[in-house]
């Protein structure tokens, strides 16, 4: 099953906050899933100019697109939701040669974003986080991050998260 294929079966009557809009995937199947507003995050100026030309006639109704580092601007997104999000985690630097951040692989970051601010409005905000196989500890890229390291965060604000680890994410419901 892909993040994508998820992502489908769970934002329905939701909002979605992506980290790493990439090529605009998930913003699109965000969109044809059903969700009710689209924020998304990329830091790469390339990547965030083909979104915001593939999404324009959708800016600022049904999406909201930012050009930067999510740990910078999810706090800013988190305080336009008051009510449970789905988030699509999957930022991270493509190549260690473009590091625009102070962290290549923000995720843990994120995570403790998101659930601080779930704790705080009363809501279980579900996690999906694309790019399971890289999260082996060994990807420079990735931090060397683990998914240990990814679940005991999640359960360290939470412990009743259950977390399912599929071929190509972890998602926590």
């Amino acid at each position: 099953m892909s993040c994508y294929k998820t992502l489908s079966s769970l934002v329905k009557g939701n909002i979605l906050v992506e980290t790493g809009s990439g090529k605009g995937k998930g913003i699109q199947v965000a969109l044809d899933s059903g969700a009710t507003t689209v924020y998304s995050v990329e830091i790469d100026t390339e990547r965030y100019s083909n979104c915001f030309n593939r999404f324009k006639s959708l800016i600022p109704t049904k999406v909201t697109l930012y050009h930067g580092d999510s740990i910078n601007i999810l706090p800013d997104i988190l305080k336009q939701i008051n009510s449970k999000a789905v988030f699509l985690l999957d930022a991270h630097i493509m190549d260690e040669k473009k590091t625009h951040s102070e962290t290549m692989c923000p995720i843990l970051k994120e995570i403790e974003l998101v659930l601080e601010h779930g704790k705080k409005i009363g809501a279980k905000h579900v996690l999906i986080i694309d790019d399971k196989k890289l999260f082996n500890g060994k990807t420079k890229t990735f931090d060397n991050i683990k998914i240990d390291d990814i679940k005991s965060k999640i359960l360290s604000y939470d412990s009743t998260y259950k977390i399912a680890v599929n071929r190509r994410e972890i998602v926590a419901l």
